[in-house]
């Protein structure tokens, strides 16, 4: 019997959560010490329950199962609660008692609300994970225990680490392994499954005669927006149970309220079960432009929903659209938005991909299902940043310094750096990777053209003017679509205010543009700042030279770096780029080893994160190295999800986590992470990495012919980029195409003439030994030896 049978659910984020506790239970059983879980996820979701899921599948099963909620017992008891106190100890402590630590030796300890802990509780804690011993309130010797701590919360952690109301080494503790439980909302079709199981459940508690839920129940629950998640469900089930008296259940019977207002992170309130007239539905597809995904969204249902309620009311778009044959509403998410240079059909893509950076993730490696391609879209069109949502997208162009040395250019590049490095923090905007914006600097560019290119709605232009130790910071913010000026300003001060500057100027935009962001918010999105200003002249410096990828420029930007952290030697920043530098080396073809390359990447990576726990590109560089050279895939993705967490805008972060999501079988995760990534760095410099693992993603899936021609621009953009030449050769052969697979194995074997199939097999990533035998005997097929 499945262990997990009470996880119920068939949406892809509960299928993918339940495939991640099986990978997850079965290694445990051989491990000496269980690493501690944290649940995230609404008030209602189940964390509880999961817990105890998890627990009863786990080889504790046989322990206890102890339960303590941070929010349920008064502060100053929790302290004798958990740790337990001597007789003695206080004045009511009239005999000894063991606490919940010590209840739960050899079993698990569930440490609900964590995050309500109070700080000198937190201390204590931290002390326990890290020893394996407690010691109760008035003891003076510490006692061994054996304990797996589970904990939950439905509260921002990282952002409470930010505020200083929890320990960010207790945060790092606590989320080792790190799940996400979805909203029920998100759930979609689950809601019949969990609405079933929960009346069966209920007729029996309260034997009554066994019920069933009318076809209108059903319709009425699905249209519902559910702010109580699981647990509203399960109780609107029990009360229409015990209440109502017909053995089928009407919808009324439900007592569901149309009005109920749902968490601001949700979709939009939902249409209640009477709404549902044609003219409704209608009025809907015409404001989404059709599109089935986003109608899905605004009235609260499924897009099968959406499709079946089309069919059955005969509806039909009107005007251009109704000449549109991509406007059929049986086919998937994407509809033409109009129409690309050159006569390609452009694409929005679906709200799961995009509608808030973390709603798919979470800090955790659930998923939404990545939206299939249309049937006649090329994939590997430019995929465009979708606005439509009400999100608003920027691009900071280069900024202009004025003066006769232009060599001090990397000056106002620097300053766009640092905006970007604080607005990229905010779930609530979505904003173009710098990498994007270089080809602008230097030109007078309309930025209706930069919209046009980047898809944004929004572009920040400026101009730097220095005269010895004054500044002066011009910026204008303008309106993409219409290149209208939404406002212009400039900040003056000394180079010693250049930071303050740098905030103010992220505080205009964010409050023109994305008023709803608080100001709270804004405040521990805004960067940690170097003690040296020499070290940040130095880091100026080398992200001028770092992506013009000529050998000379190159080199220049590690000294450059090498000598800000000299200057700082506790700047993280510096750190993290060197990093960057490393994996540049390696993928341009310039390493004269690779393996010490990438142990520098982990080595640097590693020393940021020391430096700076919420450097984005640092953990997102640390994850991949632990994939690649340890294969320690699990910790790798709990560093992608604090990384994504840290900064949703951050491409680094989405695209280097896709290829491990390859290496563990997942491809469509893997596709749509690289597919982020693409969306936020559409003109990087170093494209053909995102569409390397694009081409690596859709081998994964099977999707040889999707892999070949992912592939194929990848190869047009670096010919000798051999992590693309590899998955590209294999694809072919896969494909059939064996003739033009051996032509890139010949091509391959002349930037690499060393290698070896079983050589590169043994060693690479790929988990599953079924998958890297057929990688080894796709690429023997082209020609390759070994």
């Amino acid at each position: 019997m499945d262990p997990l049978r009470e996880l119920v659910g068939r949406s892809p984020r509960i299928a993918a959560l339940r495939e991640q506790l099986r990978a997850l239970l079965a290694r445990e059983a051989g491990l000496r010490r269980l690493p501690p879980l944290l649940i995230t996820g609404e008030t209602g979701t189940g964390k509880g329950l999961l817990a105890r899921i998890i627990h009863q599948a786990s080889s504790r099963a046989g322990g206890q199962f102890v339960e303590l909620s941070g929010a349920a017992i008064p502060e100053h008891l929790l302290e004798s609660e958990l740790f337990g106190y001597e007789r003695g100890a206080f004045t009511d402590a009239r005999q000894s008692k063991p606490g919940l630590l010590q209840v739960a030796h050899r079993g698990t300890l569930f440490l609900d609300e964590v995050g309500l802990l109070p700080l000198s509780l937190q201390a204590k804690l931290l002390k326990v994970l890290e020893d394996d011993s407690v010691r109760r309130l008035g003891s003076t010797r510490s006692e061994p225990v054996d304990v797996w701590v589970i904990s939950a919360t439905n509260e921002d952690l990282p952002g409470a680490v930010r505020s200083k109301r929890f320990r960010e080494d207790l945060y790092h503790r606590l989320a080792v392994i790190t799940l996400s439980l979805p909203t029920l909302r998100e759930r979609g079709d689950d809601i019949d499954l969990l609405a079933e199981h929960a009346r069966a459940r209920a007729c029996a508690k309260y034997s009554v005669p066994p019920k069933q839920l009318s076809p209108e129940a059903q319709a009425a629950l699905r249209a519902y927006g559910w702010p109580g998640n699981v647990r509203e469900l399960n109780s609107c089930i029990e009360r229409a149970v015990l209440l109502c008296p017909a053995t089928v259940i009407p919808a009324d019977a439900l007592e569901l309220s149309a009005s109920t207002e749902i968490p601001s992170r949700s979709v939009p309130a939902p249409v209640d079960a009477a709404g549902w007239e044609p003219q409704r539905l209608s009025d809907v597809l015409a404001q989404t432009g059709w599109n089935i995904s986003r109608t899905a969204a605004i009235l609260g249902i499924t897009r099968n929903t959406v499709r079946a309620r089309v069919a059955r009311y005969g509806l039909r778009p009107t005007g251009s659209l109704a000449d549109s044959e991509e406007m059929r509403p049986e086919l998937p998410d994407r509809v033409v938005e109009g129409e690309a240079a050159g006569g390609q059909p452009r694409f929005t893509s679906a709200p799961g991909d995009r509608r808030e950076p973390l709603e798919a993730t979470d800090i955790s490696p659930l998923r939404a299902p990545r939206p299939p391609l249309q049937p006649w879209a090329d994939p590997t069109a430019p995929i465009r940043v979708d606005t439509a949502l009400g999100t608003p997208s920027i691009a900071l162009l280069p900024f202009h310094v004025e003066g006769d040395d232009q060599a001090k250019s990397y000056f106002g590049d620097g300053i766009v750096e640092d905006i970007i490095g604080a607005l990229a923090s905010l779930r609530e905007l979505l904003v173009i990777s710098r990498s994007s914006t270089l080809r602008y600097r230097g030109t007078g560019v309309d930025v209706r053209v930069v919209g046009r290119d980047l898809g944004v709605t929004y572009a920040l232009s400026g101009s730097v003017r220095r005269a010895g130790h004054r500044l002066r910071v011009s910026v204008e913010l303008a309106e993409t679509a219409r290149g209208a000026v939404a406002w212009a300003s400039h900040f003056d001060g000394v180079s010693d205010d250049l930071f303050a500057l740098q905030d103010q100027i992220a505080t205009k935009v964010v409050s023109t543009i994305a008023p709803q962001v608080r100001e709270a918010e804004l405040r521990r999105a805004l960067r940690k700042r170097p003690e040296s200003m020499e070290a940040y002249d130095c880091v100026l410096r080398a992200l001028a030279q770092l992506y013009r990828l000529n050998p000379e420029d190159f080199a220049e930007a590690r000294t450059w770096l090498e000598k800000a952290i000299l200057f700082d030697p506790a700047y993280a920043t510096p750190h993290a780029l060197l990093a960057i530098w490393h994996t540049i080396r390696v993928g341009q073809g310039w390493s004269p080893e690779p393996a010490a390359d990438q142990a520098e990447v982990l080595r640097l990576a590693s020393a940021a994160l020391e430096r700076d726990s919420f450097d984005a590109t640092a953990l997102a560089l640390c994850g991949h190295a632990k994939s690649i050279l340890r294969y320690e895939f699990d910790e790798a993705i709990a560093l992608f999800d604090r990384a994504i967490a840290a900064s949703p805008n951050s491409a680094i972060a989405w695209t280097r986590s896709s290829p491990t999501y390859s290496y563990v079988g997942d491809a469509q995760e893997a596709i749509r992470r690289a597919e982020q990534g693409l969306k936020l760095s559409p003109l990087d410099p170093h494209i053909f990495y995102i569409h390397t693992i694009l081409a690596f993603g859709h081998y994964v899936a099977g999707e040889q012919e999707t892999a070949v021609q992912w592939g194929r621009k990848a190869r047009e953009e670096n010919p000798q980029f051999t992590a693309n030449l590899r998955i590209l050769a294999a694809s072919l052969a896969a494909a059939g195409r064996t003739d033009e697979a051996r032509e890139v194995g010949r091509a391959l074997l002349a930037v690499a003439p060393g290698f070896q199939v079983g050589r590169f097999a043994e060693g690479y990533a790929i988990r599953d030994p079924g998958r890297r035998d057929s990688l080894a005997r796709h690429l023997r097929l082209a020609g390759l030896p070994g």
